[in-house]
């Protein structure tokens, strides 16, 4: 059986009361089936954006990092103004109390050698050619170092992409030696055009060797709820740069006198 951490299955064995640092936050039972089976296999959770996805990820985060601290585990996200966001995340929801999360840029890591990848412990995030590079160009670090790999946005592990880089190198490990964990995020396992739907989903499965699950949500609600928003055609005087202000006008113009935007997720 999982030794799941409580707040995912609270009838399971977790993490001792001290051990624990921020409160739970409620998962919805496709959350947990998601959870459930991210522990057991690899995994591609394929579900709407807003859906929670990387409060799934930070469960599983918990539950592998629990079982072996000494390891890291990895977070790859495509840019990096994502790199602070899931880190903050991350610190915010883990229940690990005091985990170590390192936020990885070029600007520090181009400097670093062995000494300073070596010296790195708890959650690692960052984007994907900064792991590359450690991986595969030096080889400051290596897959067995890890317990668990998160690749957000996965469906971007095509082609020459540095997401690809990295899986062959977290997947090139010797038998004896086990690979990381593998779990990935997207709203949508396509990447451009909507043909070929089957190849690029076993493309990608294969790329991760993990399978697509898209979690049942029915009952819950994914319609933006909408407010609407006066415009007049003198607001165009606010829209900059010639080229965009023609295209948006002429979009505009589409509309009747006002528009609608998503409301503010709470």
């Amino acid at each position: 059986s999982l030794n799941v951490p409580t707040h995912i299955v609270p009838q399971m064995n977790g993490p001792a009361d001290d051990e624990l640092g921020q409160p739970a936050l409620p998962l919805r039972p496709y959350q947990e089936e998601m959870v459930l089976r991210a522990c057991k296999e690899n995994i591609i959770v394929s579900a709407p954006t807003g859906s929670g996805k990387t409060l799934i990820a930070v469960c599983v985060l918990d539950h592998f990092y629990g079982l072996n601290p000494a390891k890291r585990v990895m977070v790859v996200v495509p840019t990096r103004a994502l790199v602070q966001q899931q880190a903050n995340y991350i610190r915010e929801h883990s229940r690990v109390r005091g985990i170590a999360v390192t936020e990885l840029c070029g600007t520090v890591t181009d400097i670093w050698g062995r000494k300073q990848w070596a010296a790195t412990s708890g959650v690692l995030v960052g984007t994907p050619e900064i792991f590359r590079v450690a991986l595969v160009d030096h080889a400051y670090i290596c897959a067995t170092g890890f317990s668990l790999a998160i690749f957000d946005e996965c469906h971007n592990a095509v082609g020459k992409s540095p997401y690809v880089g990295v899986l062959k190198a977290l997947h090139n490990t010797h038998v004896t030696m086990p690979a990381p964990h593998i779990l990935g995020l997207t709203a949508s396992f396509v990447n451009g055009r909507l043909t070929e739907l089957s190849t690029k989903r076993k493309r990608l499965e294969q790329c991760l060797q993990a399978t697509i699950h898209s979690p049942d949500m029915e009952g819950y609600d994914q319609v933006q709820n909408f407010d609407r928003v006066s415009w007049e055609e003198d607001d165009s005087q606010y829209l900059s740069g010639d080229p965009a202000r023609l295209k948006v006008q002429s979009l505009l113009k589409m509309f009747p006198g006002d528009l609608l935007r998503p409301e503010r997720r709470r």
